[in-house]
This record gives C-alpha cells, structure tokens and sequence, in this order.
C-alpha cells in the first residue's frame, strides 16, 4: 500500500512538474523550443554561464561595457550574423542591435562589440550596447545570434522590429544565451 501511494505521488509531481514547466510565463516569453531536435547555435559568454548573474561591470552599475561572447554551431551557409539584446521583463525593452556581423566570427570580445558589424539603435535611443539596468527586481536578458543566409540592406541605426521584420525570411539559425540581473 505504501509503494502504491509512493508512485502515486511521484505521477503528480510529475505531471505537476511538465504543466508548470510548459506553461511557465519564462517559457512564453522566451519561445525556447523544448525538446528540440533541431540544430542551434551555441552562445555562451566567458563572463556568466547561461541562466545565471550577468557581473555587474557589463551593466549600468559598472562600466557598462559589453560581455564576451562565444558562438558555436553556426551553418556553413551563413553569410552575415546578427545580435540582439532584450529584456522580456520590461516589455521587450532591447539592449543591443547589431548586423552583418561576418559570419566567421566566432568570438565578440569584452567591449568590442561595436567593432563587429552594423550598429541599429536601442530602446536608451543610442546605438551599441546599453547594460542591463533595471527599474526593480530581478529581470531576463536574452542574447539572442541569428546566422542569416544573406547579408541585411539595411542602414545603421535601424531598430529590432525593423531588423527582425527584415530577417524574418533569411534566418536560418538562431542561438539564445539568458543572464539575470538586478539593479544594485
């Protein structure tokens, strides 16, 4: 009897843990395929593994500078790279946008991004990087490397809806790299 009550507590804590993970608000917000089979793009950062405390020298609380960044995986068939920052917890507010980053790069170095391609404009109205540097509480921010089958003819300055709008037909990759941060 109480092996049968055991397993019966293990189904729903099971079946407890699947709804709450397929339904969590994060995983809405961050369209992270589950389960996916395909291939991605690995991005990682030296500075902050994924999920975890981005250092508070890239964020408004320190220099502000942009962290390095490491890209793996990407197709053979890529011809230029793109970049984007968000933060979902503040209404998708963007941090970075930049393109045609040349598509045998492997590594964007510590404060060196503006250097890798075209800069397009953020949600502070500057262009490059602007850190993380929320308002109140801890927020989500989503590093998001695009591989793109085509070189993008827009002009710097441009924003994510207008890149996105633009490489939503050429994209063949995506890789996605989420820090924490909250303001100090």
């Amino acid at each position: 009897m109480k092996k049968l009550i055991l397993l019966i507590l293990i189904i729903l804590l099971a079946i407890f843990a699947y709804f709450y993970y397929f339904t969590s608000t994060f995983n809405k917000n961050y369209k992270i395929p589950l389960f996916n089979n395909e291939a991605r793009i690995n991005l990682t950062s030296s500075a902050f593994a994924n999920g975890s405390l981005i250092p508070s020298q890239y964020t408004c609380d320190g220099q502000d500078i942009n962290p390095p960044l490491t890209f793996s995986n990407v197709p053979v068939e890529t011809k230029s790279l793109a970049l984007t920052i968000e933060d979902p917890d503040a209404s998708s507010f963007t941090h970075l946008v930049i393109f045609n980053i040349q598509p045998q790069t492997t590594d964007i170095a510590e404060n060196s991004v503006d250097q890798d391609g075209v800069s397009g404009t953020n949600d502070f109205g500057t262009q490059g990087y602007a850190g993380p540097c929320p308002t109140t509480g801890e927020h989500h921010y989503v590093f998001t490397v695009y591989a793109l089958s085509d070189f993008v003819n827009l002009t710097q300055g441009i924003t994510k809806k207008q890149l996105l709008d633009k490489i939503q037909n050429i994209t063949l990759q995506t890789g996605t790299l989420v820090g924490l941060y909250k303001k100090q």
